[in-house]
């Protein structure tokens, strides 16, 4: 694996590892499992699932025209929380979130079980991800079902 400017990796975790699948963060752009936005305090990616809870469509959804007041108001909500280690973790409007840091240089903010999507269960884990599950001693929210995944 190469990197780009926009693209971090974890060092040496996967430095001899064999490449047996890619699935890069514009393929989920492309295939809508992410959602690139653009918000001050470096949040650029939003899960679908996120998107699509927080987003409401203003008249008829065919016109496209969305209120996207709610997603900033999460947006905001959650980086006014201290970061743990990068992460930050807390619960609004009933619904709790992730806002974790992504290999394209900003923040991906996620509701946890986007994590562990029957239907791509990769999709939302960034590179940097994989390296923190294989690490010991860590205090971030572990699933209890997510090592089975690897």
């Amino acid at each position: 694996m190469t990197n780009t400017p926009k693209e971090v990796q974890p060092e040496g975790l996967f430095d001899d590892a064999e490449v047996i699948d890619v699935y890069t963060d514009a393929d989920a752009i492309e295939d809508g499992t992410l959602v690139p936005v653009v918000w001050p305090g470096g949040v650029n990616r939003v899960t679908r699932p996120v998107f699509d809870y927080f987003v409401k469509y203003i008249g008829d959804p065919r016109n496209d025209i969305m209120d996207l007041t709610p997603l900033m108001a999460a947006i905001d909500f959650m980086l006014a929380i201290t970061p743990d280690d990068g992460w930050r973790t807390g619960k609004y409007q009933g619904k709790k979130l992730w806002l974790i840091p992504n290999e394209v240089a900003g923040m991906t903010l996620m509701f946890p079980e986007d994590l562990l999507s029957r239907e791509k269960p990769r999709a939302a884990m960034p590179a940097f991800f994989l390296a923190r599950l294989c690490e010991s001693g860590t205090s971030w929210p572990r699933p209890a079902r997510l090592t089975k995944i690897l």
